[in-house]
């Protein structure tokens, strides 16, 4: 198999980098009026959370879902 096994650092960067892709596409796809930047705030303040969860190792949800990506290649 020419696929490589992540390491947990290479797996929790690769979600992070969606996350911050799903925040971009959040971004650009809702109008700039005051409604939808008070959500895309609220959003963000999610995302930043989640995303330092992520990079503590601290997402068992994450920890979950790359135990049983590795286990199952």
């Amino acid at each position: 198999s020419n696929i490589k096994k992540p390491s947990q650092q290479e797996y929790r960067k690769k979600v992070i980098d969606f996350m911050k892709r799903f925040e971009q596409a959040l971004s650009d796809l809702y109008p700039n009026d005051a409604q939808s930047e008070q959500f895309k705030e609220y959003v963000r303040s999610g995302l930043r959370k989640a995303i330092f969860s992520v990079n503590c190792g601290n997402s068992k949800e994450v920890e979950r879902r790359y135990k049983y990506y590795t286990d199952h290649r």
